[in-house]
């Protein structure tokens, strides 16, 4: 397993979402402890105000400040 790099907490707080080392985020519910949604994210992960979206970095490297950032809607149902 790799390390977290990055977390994230939905506004509800019913919902972490964890960027390892490896790029790889899990989205987790803290209500059961499962594994909901896995992802592929660089450097950040974040939700949007109202928990509908999660942002992620595409193809930004150390080395530049460009790059993208994708929003993917996910769904949080409890």
């Amino acid at each position: 397993s790799s390390q977290v790099r990055c977390i994230a907490f939905s506004p509800d707080g019913k919902t972490l979402a964890a960027r390892h080392q490896s790029g790889v985020v899990r989205l987790w519910n803290l209500a059961t402890g499962r594994e909901t949604i896995q992802l592929q994210s660089n450097w950040f992960v974040a939700f949007t105000a109202d928990g509908s979206c999660l942002l992620t970095d595409g193809n930004h490297t150390p080395e530049t400040t460009e790059g993208s950032i994708t929003v993917r809607r996910v769904d949080l149902a409890h």
